[in-house]
């Protein structure tokens, strides 16, 4: 029995030493943890698709409120503003000052929903996305027509 345990001992150490040779070996394998606290949008590359993401993650902001699930508000609203900014980029210059103004009031308003819903603050937050309802119409107002 006592042999057992001993060659499974060896064995497991042997692993752990082989996989240390490996990576110390091959270093670009290394595996890093997720940076912390760090939201993860995917953006489109098509404007109305980006405008269909946005629409989807409001309904989804929304229905969190509406449902007292304010542990999820801060990730819809924070995708909200990631894709307004990569909506910015892409229209034309005309546009640019008056969406970038629209984009700056969506950024303040997914930290004043992150904020209120880390608080657990039901009616602030519920404001809050009243808000970002309203600055997401002025980002589409600001808009080139057509889109």
């Amino acid at each position: 029995m006592k042999s057992s345990l001993n060659n499974s001992l060896l064995l497991a150490a042997s692993l752990v030493a082989l996989s240390l040779m490996r990576l110390a070996a091959h270093p670009e394998h290394e595996i890093s943890p997720p940076p912390i606290a760090e939201h993860v949008t995917r953006e489109p590359d098509a404007i109305v698709d980006i405008l269909q993401e946005i629409s989807r993650q409001q309904s989804l902001l929304e229905q969190s409120v509406e449902e007292r699930k304010l542990g999820s508000a801060h990730d819809h609203a924070f995708a909200i503003r990631d894709l307004a900014k990569a909506l910015a980029a892409k229209v034309p210059d005309a546009n640019r000052e008056t969406v970038a103004s629209a984009v700056t009031k969506i950024s303040e308003i997914a930290t004043a929903i992150d904020k209120s819903a880390a608080a657990s603050a039901q009616k602030t937050t519920a404001a809050n996305v009243k808000n970002m309802a309203e600055a997401i119409k002025a980002l589409l107002l600001a808009l080139p027509h057509g889109h």
